[in-house]
């Protein structure tokens, strides 16, 4: 890395690079690829084998997170962003220093939000039953700050700092209640100090558990689990930060900068397609993931539109934009493409493409997009029902089972399904949901490459992207969701109106690209009864 650099600087590459309207850019991409190239010329020692493994490389986005694009300007800066925003990035030095409040309902106590018993939403304004709609709006609320705490603390690529201890620490009130905000209602509190609380009322068994600790039981607390986790997690009192450079009381670094060896989880949690795909217990982006590996050309035309999350985001914006009736297709393009950072020289073959999407045959009866009037079409359908208590195990066997009639290669990926149970909600967003001819359908976009022209598209190719994606379980749990919406909503409606699910892998299409699923019936129920029921 000596020799390139000082080859940059003789050769004045930076000065350059710089004047370009581009040049930040351009001149954070070659130090990018330097430094790739010299991590990989320690595996591969020779020119040849590196010049081979570097022309591999090209156009692939089959490589780790260090092949990532890179920020221009970024990189190198301290973030300060929320837990929202932070959600499925990744930085190497986390600070946390907030996690210790947990304040749930705030002040009003006059009125709840939450779900019933059958996972309905509810607003109970006053009714006879309002402690106890109150008391499941507490546990609603603290479920989803699970899900975020669970989201901040798996940012860290190499370090996590946390701030701990008895802040507003509360104490029980005369009738034995305890306050709806402070430590024990906390997301960490029951991560650090509640793990073994596994009553039918955690949040008040967490409250009181800790009211029984002072200052130093939270610290003897945390040190014991300190002292567990093989060198991984060290503590560290805050009024000896300045001190304890040289000191003898400053705490031992972690040996080793990975993640605890323990699951963070709460069974209680709100659940989504792409959680349970990736094994893990938040929301994660599907959209454009590669579901085989590329290792060859990108080809020509639509096939080589930039890949990657932005990419596949632009693509669905589009066609959301124009499921809404916001205009034109050739007027969505420009504006979308701009919005995502991508280059304008694409807006022609995008919206030619685009347009021979909305206008392919899709069951070869004459079905298409583009003939859908706007009122049978609805983008963007949102979901969120009730898990009682979902387990991988059961759900793998219904979806391995020959007689419910998946094709083999998605009997074997279910196979493989792993994840932790689930009770709370699972939610999601179907990118269109339509009516033709009686019957209701979903259709779901993908903008994946798998391969330089139509011939990676269809039959046991596609197949393999399904099952590499697991997106046959995507497509069943739409399914179920939709079903249970168009009962509520439809006082006529039998099961025969459910139509199946469109998944529309673009590149491919008109030519090939089109996936076709219509569970029968007994999966759909048997699915919708797993969901519903304990084990």
């Amino acid at each position: 890395m000596r020799v390139f650099r000082a080859w940059l600087d003789e050769q004045a590459v930076a000065e350059r690079l710089l004047a370009r309207v581009d040049g930040e850019r351009r001149l954070t991409n070659l130090l990018h690829l330097g430094e790739l190239l010299q991590a990989e010329s320690l595996l591969r020692p020779g020119l040849e084998p590196l010049l081979a493994w570097f022309n591999a490389q090209r156009g692939s986005e089959g490589a780790g997170d260090e092949a990532l694009l890179r920020l221009e300007s970024d990189a190198e800066r301290v973030q300060i962003v929320t837990i929202h925003t932070s959600k499925g990035l990744e930085y190497p030095l986390v600070f946390c220093p907030f996690l210790w409040d947990g304040k749930l309902l705030g002040k009003n106590r006059d009125s709840a939000r939450c779900h019933d018993a059958d996972g309905q939403p509810l607003l109970d304004l006053g009714s006879d039953e309002l402690e106890g709609n109150l008391d499941r709006a507490r546990e609603e609320v603290f479920a989803e700050q699970l899900r975020l705490a669970y989201v901040a603390l798996t940012r860290a690529r190499d370090r996590l700092w946390l701030h701990w201890g008895p802040v507003n620490l509360c104490k029980p009130k005369k009738d034995g209640t305890l306050a709806d905000e402070g430590l024990h209602t906390s997301a960490l509190a029951w991560l650090l100090h509640g793990r073994e609380l596994l009553g039918e009322h955690p949040l008040s068994e967490l409250g009181n558990h800790l009211a029984d600790l002072n200052g130093g039981g939270v610290w003897l607390a945390i040190e014991r689990l300190a002292g567990s986790s093989d060198g991984r997690m060290a503590c560290l009192r805050l009024e000896q930060r300045e001190a304890s450079a040289q000191g003898p009381g400053r705490a031992a670094p972690p040996e080793q900068l990975s993640q605890l060896n323990r699951s963070l989880h709460s069974a209680w949690r709100i659940g989504s397609f792409s959680g349970l795909a990736a094994g893990m217990h938040m929301e994660a982006p599907d959209r454009d993931a590669l579901a085989i590996p590329d290792a060859g050309e990108p080809g020509s035309g639509f096939f080589a539109f930039p890949r990657g999350a932005r990419a596949g985001t632009c693509l669905h914006a589009i066609l959301e934009d124009w499921a809404r009736g916001k205009g034109e297709l050739a007027e969505l393009v420009e504006p979308a493409l701009q919005a995502y950072g991508l280059p304008l020289e694409w807006k022609e073959i995008a919206i030619d493409h685009l347009q021979q999407v909305l206008e392919t045959d899709l069951d070869g009866a004459g079905l298409t997009l583009a003939a859908l009037q706007s009122a049978r079409r609805l983008p963007e359908l949102g979901f969120t029902f009730p898990v009682r208590d979902l387990d991988v195990a059961r759900l793998r066997g219904l979806l391995t089972d020959p007689a419910n009639g998946l094709a083999e290669p998605l009997r074997e990926a279910a196979a493989r399904l792993e994840f932790d149970s689930l009770k709370g909600f699972l939610k999601g967003f179907i990118d269109l949901t339509f009516e033709h001819e009686g019957r209701w359908y979903i259709a779901d976009y993908k903008s994946n490459w798998l391969g330089p022209d139509a011939g990676y598209y269809g039959g046991e190719r596609l197949l393999q992207a399904l099952a590499g994606e697991h997106y046959y379980l995507q497509y069943l749990i739409y399914l179920v969701a939709l079903r249970r919406f168009l009962r509520q909503r439809l006082a006529d409606f039998r099961d025969e109106q459910l139509g199946g699910a469109f998944y529309l892998f673009l590149r491919g299409m008109p030519e090939a690209g089109v996936y076709f699923a219509r569970p029968g019936d007994a999966l759909l129920d048997a699915l919708d009864r797993l969901f519903a029921e304990d084990k």
